[in-house]
């Protein structure tokens, strides 16, 4: 039985068909040359993941919102047909512990304005030694409420407890959001998945899926040059360059020619999973938006939770909707409790804690539901995001953007811009294959 391999040649192999791949394939084939992308997956967008709920909703069970200043990707979602619709309701974010609802606004607002100060007297270029997350957050208050609001709104957005990250990689990622405008701005009015498909269909080569990867070899050795990247369906031979478009925990699974596997290996090492847990419940109707009915002065469009750490509640119902919806963030070490339970103890588990908050019969009672686990995902590493552990390299992620030579990364992680976003993915896409073509 022949191979799927056999006699597939391009310029290029791309692995990985997320945003990355797909965008640095486009750049590539844009430029003359052949690509091929394997992806390990059965359908592409890696993070990006489109389903239906048990009653047929639509939902995002992996990224969903961008904002104004993400240009390419507000270029792609038009050129797609789809348009940009506001990311939730409007309305304050409250903070909630034990003992019951607590201002938020405030607080996060202190740590968003002090991001700037931090990454010149701790980041990479202060010569300091590094802190954890959670050090770094006692820069900005020595209030129990107050740091204890910014851990857990740090948890759910990086995924993982503040205490193991390496404070000096996060300030990175901070210092490359580009832009002042919340990253929570726009949703789309359709599918992501479109996108992943519109991506897709324009290139001329299909991607070939249910294809992992297991090493990248020079082709030297066997004089015909550039790379051979093997699978176990075969070998596929890149007559140029290879770009290696996942992420880094996927990454380090892949032998790659010496001696640049030992050069790199330190930093891929440096990177931890995220681990996210993704539950959406829609309703007949934002019950939520009626403060006075549970006692708030005014609506609420998100909640963070100080326990458990790491969880985030927040209405994201689009503009038009019929119906409302909620979706709540579990990040960190909470998702990975929730991980070991089946969906049926997860959905119970979401209700009882809507129905907590809210009080009454309504949250006890939704219209449909969906939820996504990203953790110790084999492919896509967790979510939302790999992170620098406290310990590993701070700029791991540079280490890896700044490759030279015929082999390339490209992943959200190592995003010169925005990195951790969908525009950041589309961005090192871009950026590794106009690496590739510079070196060609």
């Amino acid at each position: 039985m022949a191979l799927e391999s056999d006699g597939v040649t391009a310029d290029v192999i791309v692995v990985g068909a997320g945003l990355a791949g797909l965008s640095a394939a486009r750049e590539l084939e844009a430029a003359g040359l052949s690509c091929q992308i394997l992806e390990a997956q059965e359908t592409p967008g890696g993070r990006v993941r489109s389903s239906v709920g048990e009653n047929g909703h639509p939902m995002e069970d992996g990224a969903q919102f961008l904002n104004r200043d993400m240009s390419a990707l507000v270029e792609l979602v038009h050129e797609a047909g789809l348009e940009l619709v506001a990311g939730g309701a409007e309305g304050e974010t409250a903070g909630l512990g034990s003992r019951g609802f607590i201002e938020a606004d405030t607080w996060l607002n202190e740590l968003s304005d002090a991001w700037p100060g931090l990454v010149s007297s701790a980041g990479l270029r202060s010569g300091r030694p590094d802190l954890t997350v959670t050090e770094l957050i006692r820069k900005v208050t020595a209030d129990p409420q107050g740091l204890a609001l910014m851990q857990s709104s740090l948890c759910e957005l990086l995924c993982q407890a503040p205490d193991e990250l390496s404070a000096q990689a996060v300030l990175e990622i901070f210092a490359r959001y580009d832009s002042a405008r919340e990253d929570g701005e726009y949703q789309v009015s359709g599918s992501l998945d479109t996108l992943v498909a519109w991506l897709a269909a324009g290139l001329p080569r299909a991607p070939r899926y249910d294809t992992a990867v297991t090493a990248v070899t020079s082709g030297a050795e066997e004089e015909k040059g550039g790379f051979d990247v093997i699978t176990p369906k075969g070998v596929y031979h890149a007559a140029a360059g290879v770009i290696l478009a996942v992420p880094p925990l996927a990454a380090r699974e892949i032998e790659l020619p010496p001696p640049l596997a030992e050069d790199l290996r330190p930093a891929l090492e440096s990177f931890v999973p995220g681990a996210m847990v993704k539950t959406t419940l829609v309703y007949r109707r934002a019950f939520w938006r009626q403060p006075s009915a549970w006692g708030r002065p005014a609506p609420l469009s998100e909640i963070v939770c100080l326990e458990p750490m790491g969880t985030t509640l927040m209405d994201t119902t689009k503009p038009g909707e019929e119906s409302a919806r909620l979706t709540l963030f579990t990040g960190g070490h909470r998702a990975h409790d929730l991980a070991l339970a089946d969906r049926t103890e997860r959905r119970a588990y979401a209700i009882e804690m809507l129905a907590g908050i809210f009080g009454g019969d309504e949250a006890r009672h939704p219209l449909d539901f969906t939820d996504a686990v990203w953790v110790q995902h084999p492919w896509c590493g967790g979510g939302y995001n790999a992170h620098v552990r406290f310990g590993g390299l701070p700029n791991a992620a540079a280490r890896l953007r700044q490759v030279e030579g015929g082999l390339q990364f490209a992943c959200s992680e190592i995003a010169e811009r925005f990195p951790g976003y969908m525009e950041g993915a589309l961005n090192a896409g871009k950026s590794a294959a106009a690496c590739l073509i510079r070196t060609l």
